[in-house]
């Protein structure tokens, strides 16, 4: 390749190294392309567009003969100049936006046919601009990553006009280091984190708006209490915890990630609510080999069979809580149930933990209905359809805002009253009880946590929850507080902060003996756990879970 070829197809749009290397589509607007004579020749002379020469004939367009070849408009005895290499961005069909388009001189096609020659524009014959408004041409475009060039050919040909080598590789160098800036995800976990050997940079990524913001709350809440009761510690390293707003799903949670990794540089995830984002990012943190330690997402893709070993967590799967209530249910003798949950993964996952579990015992689905996530206001239709269908009880799957709406409407529709209400128990856990106040009375569900466990450590958590927050705990700051313990046990085995000495540290932490939830051990990356069933009745005033059974403990593949 010629040498003044060599960096005409770089995609340039956010750069001033257009104009340095000479491209006659960015270095010049649109309608003033120039043409560079032979070196060491004088200048080519440019006539004023429509103007028609002297010794030409007349009585034609541009005074040309009927049948006579065009001719160009340079000096005689003058060779044709050799044009700039052409860049192939900027084309009419391309998306970049530029002044006046195909009218004011530019390409009219892909293929680069039809261009209008120098002088024939709106903007003159030709005549080259000042420098200094040449660097705000072509305008950036948004979302575009500059690729630094790739050196094929050696330099000093025409096409370096302008500038020397010495400022060219200056510059180069400088683009070079600035583009590797942003490949964070290539960067070993040492280098990324810019951390020395006596701390931890801890990206929590929890809701702070939306439906399931008191989820985030509780969650930062169990992550707080535990870093305070440790000197704000892990493994013996002392903590910076950044913050990043998860939202209602993946639209926000996943470049909330991809900011901690990238911009913020830390060394372990903590947290996400949503099903789908946990799905959403994790193609992103396994490119990254950062440690994700999930604190309550339930999706079982997570951690099955196909799973990342930098995703570990310590919550829960959607199917494994909602087969406890299946398997309860059919051994109760209810064999008609009718299931309900939100159009989205955790709801999809919920409905066939249950339905499998509960078939397998010998129940039966009577309908099942799943409405549109975080839209539903109105559950009426829903629950005509649950009065019709013959059920012995309803199962549910939601949380935050939404389930104090249904639980509301299911009691307002009298429907508390004939179909008992049976629900994986984010439906009724947290603050979200609360609100419901006198419509949840009797409400079963399973869950692996209750602030009504009788155990040591659930005492000592509890009594420091509630002077902290002046609230009870919650299952979220349960898997919290236990996400920060496992993680202080394997920064301290591993003695680093990469995601590889954390994944291998994390598969060698045994049982955890002291939790507020009961004892649990990792199975496939994901909590082997005790799960309970529990009934919303009011103590000292206020609603509670109380336990009725502890079902033992269940697989995160139930």
């Amino acid at each position: 390749m010629a040498p003044r070829l060599l960096f005409h197809r770089l995609r340039h749009r956010e750069s001033e190294l257009p104009y340095l290397l000479g491209c006659q589509h960015c270095r010049f607007p649109p309608g003033q392309r120039a043409r560079r004579p032979r070196r060491g020749a004088p200048p080519i002379r440019r006539s004023t567009p429509g103007a028609v020469r002297a010794d030409a004939p007349t009585g034609t367009r541009e005074g040309r003969s009927p049948g006579a070849r065009r001719r160009r408009n340079r000096p005689a005895g003058r060779t044709r100049a050799r044009r700039l290499p052409t860049c192939p961005d900027r084309t009419a069909s391309s998306s970049v936006p530029r002044p006046g388009g195909a009218e004011n001189g530019h390409l009219t096609s892909p293929d680069g046919a039809n261009r209008r020659r120098p002088g024939t524009g709106p903007a003159g014959g030709g005549v080259v601009p000042d420098r200094a408004a040449m660097w705000h041409w072509p305008p950036p475009t948004a979302g575009h990553t500059f690729r630094p060039p790739i050196l094929l050919d050696t330099f000093g040909s025409q096409a370096m006009t302008g500038i020397n080598r010495r400022t060219f590789l200056g510059i180069t160098a400088g683009l070079g280091v600035a583009g590797l800036t942003g490949c964070g995800s290539s960067l070993g976990a040492t280098a990324a984190s810019g951390g020395d050997s006596n701390t931890v940079k801890v990206g929590l990524v929890i809701p702070q708006a939306g439906v399931y913001t008191p989820l985030g709350v509780d969650i930062q809440r169990g992550w707080d209490l535990w870093l305070r009761q440790h000197d704000g510690r892990l493994g013996g390293r002392r903590v910076t915890t950044v913050v990043a707003d998860e939202g209602e799903g993946p639209q926000t949670g996943v470049p909330a990630v991809q900011k901690l990794l990238q911009n913020d540089r830390v060394d372990v995830l903590v947290g996400i609510v949503s099903s789908a984002t946990a799905l959403g990012v994790r193609d992103l943190v396994t490119s990254a080999r950062r440690l994700l330690v999930i604190a309550n997402a339930g999706a079982g893709a997570i951690t099955g069979a196909n799973r990342s070993p930098y995703i570990w967590r310590t919550s829960f799967t959607n199917a494994q809580v909602a087969a406890a209530m299946g398997r309860h249910l059919a051994a109760s003798g209810v064999r008609r149930v009718y299931a309900i949950a939100p159009d989205y993964v955790a709801g999809t996952e919920a409905i066939k933990g249950f339905s499998d579990a509960y078939r397998a015992g010998g129940g039966t689905i009577v309908g099942r209905s799943q409405p549109p996530f975080g839209k539903t206001q109105d559950y009426q239709p829903f629950l005509s359809r649950i009065q019709s269908s013959g059920a012995q009880g309803t199962f549910c799957f939601f949380g935050g805002a939404e389930s104090v709406a249904f639980v509301k409407q299911y009691a307002q529709f009298g429907l508390s009253r004939t179909i008992p209400l049976y629900a994986s128990g984010f439906l009724v856990e947290g603050g979200v009880l609360t609100a419901q106040g006198a419509a949840a009375d009797g409400v079963l569900s399973t869950l692996h946590y209750t602030s009504e466990l009788d155990n040591p450590a659930n005492t000592a958590f509890g009594q420091a929850f509630r002077a902290a927050y002046d609230a009870a705990p919650t299952a979220y700051a349960v898997q919290a507080w236990d996400a920060a313990e496992v993680l202080s046990r394997a920064v301290a085995q591993a003695g680093a902060v990469d995601g590889d000495s954390l994944a291998g540290a994390l598969g060698s932490v045994g049982v955890i003996t002291d939790s507020p939830r009961g004892p649990w051990s990792f199975v496939e990356q994901s909590p082997r756990q005790n799960f309970y069933l529990r009934r919303v009745q009011t103590r000292g005033g206020a609603p509670v879970n109380g336990v009725v059974e502890d079902l033992g403990p269940l697989d995160p593949q139930a």
